[in-house]
């Protein structure tokens, strides 16, 4: 699969980040600013196009499903879902499959849309986020 340029960068922030501990602070920094964007991001989409309260929610019930202790409301899953709506929004295709969801106005299509998403899309970031918080 082709990545975009964002997901690239965000991708080598992320593997920069945890392989060199010099960096690693820096990178947490870095990781907590782009997901305190991405959230700002996603609450003013949400507010805009309700439709999107259903992938919102179905994204944080995937993270809990697939991640050992997350809940809905928990940082991580809050961090996942916006993270993985910003990640879309870089990427044209996923933009275009984001824009259709939206002018359909069909929540119950949200379901649809995860299998372009997953912790592997989200989990680096967020975890780095998460200790930036802690550290």
């Amino acid at each position: 699969m082709w990545m975009s340029k964002g997901m690239l960068l965000l991708t080598l922030v992320c593997l920069v980040a945890t392989q060199c501990p010099v960096l690693a602070a820096s990178g947490s920094e870095r990781a907590r600013e782009m997901v305190a964007g991405a959230e700002k991001n996603e609450g003013l989409l949400l507010g805009l196009y309700p439709v999107l309260q259903s992938l919102d929610k179905a994204i944080r019930a995937d993270c809990v499903a697939k991640v050992a202790g997350a809940s809905s409301e928990s940082d991580f899953c809050q961090c996942g879902a916006a993270m993985t709506i910003e990640l879309w929004r870089a990427d044209d295709t996923m933009r275009k499959r984001l824009t259709d969801f939206i002018k359909a106005g069909d929540a119950s299509r949200a379901r649809d849309l995860l299998k372009y998403q997953g912790p592997e899309l989200y989990k680096p970031i967020c975890i780095l986020a998460e200790k930036s918080l802690s550290g």
